[in-house]
């Protein structure tokens, strides 16, 4: 079982403690960024409260950019004023972020709505032109966020599945984690970020548990689950990192049940 070495109950318990104690004494801020709001306590107040915590700030710059990757661009422009970025360019298609944790360069996958026309009509030999168009138009709106195992299989194509513990802003605590990655770069397919995979792997840390050619797992969905119908009933994270044993014994895995963790 993949918490076989990873200890979800100190995971929860740490981050209800920690998220916790941020709303008693935590200062607002117009970000709603609960870590930029623990860096900003007194430190009379952390050194009393918080002295058992800290922020990972590779884990943090990576944050900022997903957080900014799914805001409105509208709201994007108000990431200008918070305190740890220091800068925020263009150059063409590619994005760079200048801060007090360091620099890093994505890519938004679709760019807009000219896009999501341009991916549903080049999918149409797999799908009809109105579920791609709700498909990349989902990916756009940030609609996959919280959705990762989900939205990894589906807009895999013949890249690599990947899922992994990835490091969280809070110092020492991870999550579990699927994306989307080729030779050279990362999709994040929860906030429609592609990025180089050096700068995505130096950020989040992955602890890499499975990764699938995503053409293969498609090839399981169709055949596997067609002989074996019980494991349509399967969680699709359980599918992700359990990948070999659900392919080795089949019809004797047991299905599990999980919680909403995340």
């Amino acid at each position: 079982m993949i918490y076989d070495y990873y200890d979800v109950e100190a995971y929860e318990r740490n981050s209800n403690d920690f998220f916790h104690k941020m709303e008693q004494y935590g200062p607002k801020n117009s970000f709603g960024d609960v870590y930029l709001s623990f860096l900003q306590l007194p430190e009379d107040i952390k050194s009393k409260f918080f002295k058992d915590y800290e922020i990972d700030r590779d884990a943090y710059l990576f944050f900022l950019v997903r957080f900014y990757a799914l805001q409105s661009p509208m709201k994007r422009k108000s990431f200008l004023k918070h305190p740890y970025i220091q800068s925020i360019t263009r150059d063409d298609s590619l994005n760079h972020f200048q801060t007090l944790l360091g620099e890093v360069d994505f890519q938004f996958w679709i760019q807009g709505f000219s896009d999501i026309l341009k991916k549903s009509f080049q999918n149409l030999g797999y799908s009809s032109f109105l579920n791609s168009f709700h498909l990349f138009r989902d990916e756009y709106n940030g609609a996959y966020n919280g959705r990762c195992h989900e939205s990894s299989i589906q807009f895999s194509g013949q890249n690599d599945v990947v899922t992994a513990f990835l490091h969280e802003p809070q110092a020492n605590l991870r999550f579990l984690h699927s994306f989307v990655e080729s030779d050279l770069k990362v999709f994040e397919t929860t906030a429609n970020i592609v990025m180089k995979k050096e700068d995505y792997y130096r950020l989040v840390k992955p602890e890499v548990i499975t990764k699938i050619p995503g053409e293969e797992l498609f090839d399981v969905w169709d055949s596997l689950f067609q002989q074996h119908p019980r494991l349509k009933k399967m969680n699709i994270k359980q599918l992700l990192t359990e990948y070999d044993e659900v392919k080795k014994n089949p019809e004797t895995i047991k299905i599990k049940t999980y919680h909403n963790r995340k």
